[in-house]
């Protein structure tokens, strides 16, 4: 298969692809679906070159004797790429996420592990201190584009257009995201401090330090007082 010029873009079929070259680089470009002509997604899409913004779109190819071509102007084809939503992949997504978070939780170092393998996609982040998981959770968890479903013990898988650190619309490239965050011996003693200033003592020795645990994982003062058995007194 050669490599076409100027807006045409040579295709060849096979059952569960489509693969051509972008008619602004010549880049080969791959869109999954069961026909050319009878897709069901993502048949139009943005050449994966990095230099190139051209814009593939199956609905406006017609077939010539040189192959596929398609049959708008290069004018058209880059107001396509435009519009087009960006896809980034799982490590550009990532490094977005983590801007995100600093600039939302200045001073807090976020570190980010990229799974491999099967796992592919899968984001891994870790901090220590800041901000509680339900509350990074709440910032990013829309980056997510995978869920579990027991029920059927299968893998969902979700588009999801969210927002970069400078505002522009993207599609997620994140599968799975989990977070862990550490607690320093500092700031459990800070709570744990905090705890004994506002009166809370403990029937058994380290009830305190469980409940000033359960405090810096996220918990309410007053539930985990409660779970430990902690008892108040006067100060």
């Amino acid at each position: 298969m050669s490599n076409p010029t100027n807006n045409t873009i040579a295709v060849s079929r096979t059952f569960t692809s489509v693969v051509g070259f972008c008619p602004k680089c010549g880049n080969e470009v791959t869109a999954t679906g069961a026909d050319v002509f009878e897709a069901t997604a993502n048949l139009g899409r943005t050449c994966g070159a990095a230099f190139c913004e051209a814009y593939v779109d199956v609905d406006y190819m017609v077939l010539g004797d040189d192959g596929w071509r398609d049959t708008r102007s290069a004018d058209e084809v880059d107001a396509a790429a435009a519009a087009a939503v960006v896809e980034l992949n799982p490590v550009d997504s990532a490094k977005e996420i983590v801007k995100i978070l600093r600039k939302a939780f200045p001073g807090v170092k976020f570190s980010r592990r990229m799974s491999r393998g099967t796992g592919y996609g899968t984001l891994n982040l870790s901090w220590t201190d800041g901000p509680t998981a339900t509350e990074v959770e709440d910032l990013v968890g829309s980056w997510q584009g995978k869920s579990f479903d027991g029920m059927t013990d299968s893998t969902n898988y979700h588009r999801r257009e969210v927002k970069t650190v400078k505002g522009d619309v993207v599609v997620s490239g994140i599968g799975y995201l989990f977070t862990r965050r550490e607690v320093s011996e500092g700031e459990l003693e800070r709570v744990l401090e905090g705890l004994l200033e506002a009166g809370y003592r403990e029937h058994v020795a380290g009830d305190l330090r469980n409940a000033a645990a359960q405090i810096t994982r996220g918990a309410a003062v007053f539930s985990a007082c409660a779970h430990c058995n902690l008892y108040r007194v006067e100060v």
